[in-house]
């Protein structure tokens, strides 16, 4: 299945990783700086057709303004399955599972505090959720190129498996749980994060091996799930180091 990534900084991420089968590539010449460079190079080493476009016309590819004079058409972002993630169990050491997470903006935000954290990989459940889809690429900067993306049917059941494997289970908490500055988790570990709106599943909470709660003002009802989960990635990546 073809779809079309738009972007700079997203085309080229996508072109660097080698995931994606490129069909064409469709560039605006209006300007031409070191990422347009870099990107074309790239294109022409893989032997990649890149066509020249007006602006109006990658619009309608793309489906959006937002596509900084480039649009490729590529297959469909290399989602993983539970199979693979059975597989990969022995090489992953740090995960974010994302429950209830629909907009495709926040999976491409927490992609990018995850590749910025040094996490192995993300899963979301095969209904409910947001997909990696152009629109999260953008939102990651490209960044959710480099990551690995499981969907599975269920998150439990992928949660027993994890803990089975001896992972440490974080749940992200908008009522109670520990400061995520007072963690000190040694690898590996899970951060499971919900959306703003019903927060984690009580099935998933009551699987936690710990609660984390984000401190913040009262008069704040409640962070975005892609700035919690970015603070509680910092926080526990700093204090692996401090133990270490």
């Amino acid at each position: 299945m073809k779809e079309a990534i738009y972007g700079l900084k997203p085309v080229l991420e996508a072109l660097k990783a080698r995931r994606r089968k490129f069909y064409r590539i469709y560039f605006s010449r209006v300007t031409k700086g070191f990422l347009e460079n870099e990107l074309l190079k790239e294109a022409q080493k893989q032997n990649i057709p890149v066509l020249d476009a007006e602006r109006k016309t990658l619009s309608r590819i793309a489906g959006t303004s937002e596509h900084q004079g480039v649009v490729a058409v590529t297959s469909s972002y290399p989602v993983l399955s539970r199979k693979d993630i059975q597989k990969d169990l022995p090489f992953l050491k740090t995960l974010v599972l994302l429950d209830g997470i629909q907009d495709p903006r926040n999976l491409g935000a927490v992609a990018r505090s995850a590749v910025a954290f040094n996490v192995s990989a993300l899963v979301i459940p095969s209904k409910n959720s947001a997909s990696p889809t152009p629109a999260a690429v953008k939102t990651s900067a490209g960044l959710l190129e480099r990551l690995r993306v499981y969907r599975v049917t269920s998150l439990n059941h992928t949660v027993k498996l994890l803990v089975n494997a001896r992972f440490t289970i974080c749940a992200a908490s908008a009522e109670k749980g520990e400061d995520p500055g007072d963690l000190c988790i040694s690898p590996p570990w899970a951060l499971v994060v919900g959306s703003e709106a019903r927060g984690i599943s009580s099935s998933l909470l009551k699987r936690a091996t710990v609660l984390v709660k984000v401190p913040i003002s009262e008069e704040v009802d409640s962070l975005n799930v892609a700035v919690a989960c970015g603070i509680i990635l910092y926080a526990m990546k700093r204090n692996e180091r401090v133990k270490g």
